[in-house]
């Protein structure tokens, strides 16, 4: 939505000299669609010494959030997620009602001495280092109320002093952070996806270095199909506090680099106890009757793959430090730290060369060039084998033990390597080891009933992505599962009648029979016939115009090749083709013998798409879209 003009004015009325008021119904008339809007969020960010000459911070948060529509629970309660090496207090909470005339008139002061701490669960299971701190209301929140809190957190360990996101489903109309940065403290403020209205400033007083950064008018995309995740779109802050002096002139480094980055976690591996003996004899059980490194390998990761059910979990000091691996065998379950921990030891007491590998998946835009703890949010395996480095990760239940996942491609790879560390580049796989194809013959003979027989072959992660949801289908499910992938995979442009579904090693293949009329349009002695739209290249949806970066998680390749029968006349032949550094497309419609025969193509070389790229990718869309991606015919 465009609110940009409107914004402006909106925000003169809101920050007019009486600051009490606040213009409802206009706020209200350029955000119809949202449940509320952040009309202020201040960060401000200190330093301090310790007694123990232990560097530490404080950030104090305030935010004032007007809602703009009735029943929302969320406003109910406030919570503030935090950690053992974190402090949460609460300094004020108020919530206030706006009348007619704009006027702020207070409904309930929040009794922060009230707030508690509440325990963290995910999927029932409980996590002692992450607690919530909360606060609720005595009265309902409802439409036209303003609630206006602060609160501090203290962080013990600095580390964890990272990064600061706007609140990040609401628009916000006004978010600024300030750092206030002593002498003897080094630290670089970093903004990710700054916009053009974003300012800076940077002074100094009493000998610090204060720096401020303002945003106004913020708005946040809507989680949209094959939009970037947040980190790609939102504008976000990332503090590095890299070194101190501590009052004996000593300086202590905190993380200036990779190196300090791997230190700390390679510090949290040696914490660990693992009960070798235990471990070797589980791994003896698990590899009986392999015969080479690569079967140990397969067979410990399908184990673990198989037998350790994945619980996410990233924050606090549990987001880094695994659990022991005998404790998570026996359990059952753990987090990706945790089954990493395990399948990491278990290859080791079968001799493998494994090691703890730190790493982001491509939901985060960073790299260890901002040594930061928002930098990895997974923890995997690396295995040395045969000259080669790969990155075992048991979480997916699609993955295997010998080829990347999808979603770690192109990004870093943080390898322990003892008192030493290797950071490795993940390869990208090629288009076409991910191949959708659609081969058919549409029969128009008779145009108002047109028919399709033809299959679709599916291939590397298309083909995982779909046995994964064929294996935790019920019976029903799976006798349902033909005709719901065609109809899921071509945003039902081809609707089956009948479909059967065949798998290999090597693909999916998906006979069907359908009703071709969705991709047929008859205008008196002519016939349009549209191309079928695969899910992952939607035409009409992918045209670029804003900045948010497209996300199309991984390299593929789309084809479709069409026989057209039914006496049909192809009034004009096509040969189209084109490449840019993000796409290939082709295009071909000729006569062969008495069927038309539509040949098209298009590989996907880039699958994160980003604002410097929009124009080829606008280019590639509205060439096809526009003149190719319908075939006219005579009858």
């Amino acid at each position: 939505m465009k609110h940009t003009a409107s914004l402006v004015v909106l925000l003169l009325l809101i920050c007019s000299s009486n600051a009490q008021i606040v213009n409802y119904d206009s706020l209200k008339t350029v955000f119809p669609k949202e449940d509320a809007i952040v009309l202020s969020n201040d960060v401000n960010i200190e330093y301090m010494l310790d007694d123990d000459q232990q560097l530490k911070a404080k950030s104090t948060s305030t935010e004032k959030i007007l809602v703009l529509k009735n029943n929302l629970s969320e406003f109910q309660s406030i919570e503030i997620p935090f950690s053992k090496f974190e402090t949460v207090n609460y300094l004020s909470g108020k919530i206030f009602a706006i009348n007619a005339k704009g006027e702020k008139k207070l409904v309930e002061n929040l009794k922060i001495r009230n707030a508690v701490d509440k325990d963290y669960y995910i999927k029932n299971i409980f996590y002692n280092d992450l607690k919530l701190k909360s606060i609720s209301t005595t009265s309902e929140v409802k439409e036209r109320y303003i609630i206006e809190y602060s609160y501090e957190t203290i962080y013990e360990d600095i580390k964890f002093l990272n990064t600061f996101f706007p609140y990040k489903h609401l628009p916000t109309l006004d978010f600024s952070i300030s750092a206030t940065i002593p002498k003897n403290v080094s630290t670089e403020i970093i903004p990710v996806n700054p916009p053009p209205s974003m300012t800076k400033s940077n002074e100094t007083v009493d000998g610090n270095s204060i720096l401020s950064y303002r945003i106004k008018q913020l708005s946040i995309p809507k989680n949209t199909y094959f939009q970037a995740p947040y980190a790609y779109v939102i504008p976000h802050f990332i503090i590095i506090t890299k070194s101190f002096t501590d009052n004996k002139k000593n300086v202590i480094k905190v993380i200036e680099s990779a190196k300090e980055l791997y230190e700390w976690y390679s510090s949290l591996i040696k914490e660990l106890s693992p009960d070798k003996n235990y471990l070797k004899k589980l791994s003896e059980e698990i590899t009986n009757g392999a015969t080479s490194n690569e079967q140990k390998a397969a067979a410990i990761f399908n184990w673990v793959k198989t037998n350790i059910s994945y619980v996410a979990f990233e924050d606090g000091i549990a987001g880094f430090k695994p659990e022991e691996a005998q404790t998570v065998e026996k359990k059952r379950f753990g987090d990706c730290k945790g089954m990493a921990n395990l399948l990491t030891e278990l290859l080791v007491a079968q001799g493998l060369d494994a090691h703890h590998c730190w790493i982001g998946t491509n939901s985060l835009p960073y790299s260890y060039a901002t040594p930061s703890l928002c930098v990895d949010n997974h923890m995997i395996c690396a295995l040395f084998l045969n000259g080669n480095t790969y990155l075992l990760d048991a979480t997916g239940p699609t993955n295997d033990w010998n080829k990347y996942p999808y979603y770690i491609e192109g990004k870093e790879a943080l390898i322990a390597q003892g008192n030493n560390y290797k950071i490795f580049n993940v390869p990208v796989s090629n288009s076409t080891e991910n191949i959708c194809t659609l081969d058919y013959t549409l029969d128009i003979t008779k145009p108002e009933k047109p028919l399709i027989e033809g299959n679709i072959k599916l291939t590397g992660t298309l083909l995982k992505i779909y046995k994964s949801v064929f294996d935790g289908s019920d019976i029903d499910g799976k006798k349902k599962f033909p005709n719901r992938i065609i109809s899921n995979l071509f945003n039902s442009t081809i609707i089956p009648l009948n479909a059967s579904a065949t798998f290999s090693e090597a693909e999916l293949l998906i006979s069907f029979k359908a009703d071709g009329l969705p991709l047929v349009t008859k205008n008196g002695n002519t016939v349009q016939i549209t191309q079928a739209e695969f899910e992952y290249f939607p035409l009409t949806f992918l045209q670029k115009s804003k900045n948010t970066p497209l996300f199309l998680e991984f390299p593929y390749t789309y084809k479709i090749n069409t026989l057209i029968s039914g006496n049909a006349k192809l009034l004009t032949p096509v040969a189209y083709s084109k490449s840019n550094e993000i796409s290939v497309i082709n295009k071909k419609t000729s006569v062969v013998g008495n069927e038309i025969k539509d040949e098209f193509s298009v590989q996907i070389t880039k699958p994160i798409i980003l604002e410097k790229n929009f124009g080829d990718w606008n280019e590639i869309i509205s060439d096809y879209y526009n003149q190719y991606g319908i075939i006219t015919v005579s009858k």
